[in-house]
């Protein structure tokens, strides 16, 4: 009984450890903030407008299940569908822009 004891405790630690590290506790280090100056920002707000895009169209490419907790605090281990988009701004003197093709 002893040996089978062992054995499951083993066996939770072997897959409990790097479940816990791996997809609960996964946290990023902190984002260090940009120092950003009135100047810049004036300087920004004084340069030469570019053409907005007349169309702007997006379009659903994937779809995953993700587990609860990589996603937001709290729900768990529940697991919550997630979609992916791609965008693309359209021009009528230029070709389109892809400003994300969702594949990262």
């Amino acid at each position: 009984m002893a040996r089978l004891s062992v054995t499951i405790v083993m066996l939770l630690l072997i897959i409990g450890i790097p479940f816990y590290w791996f997809m609960i506790d996964n946290s990023a280090p902190a984002a260090k903030p940009i120092p950003l100056t009135i100047e810049q920002l004036r300087s920004l707000y004084a340069s030469p407008e570019e053409a907005l895009p007349d169309s702007i169209r997006y379009e659903r490419i994937a779809s995953q299940w993700m587990m609860g907790n990589r996603i937001e605090a709290g729900p768990g281990l529940r697991s919550i569908r997630l979609h992916i988009f791609s965008y693309m701004a359209g021009y009528d003197d230029a070709s389109p822009v892809m400003i994300g093709s969702g594949m990262t």
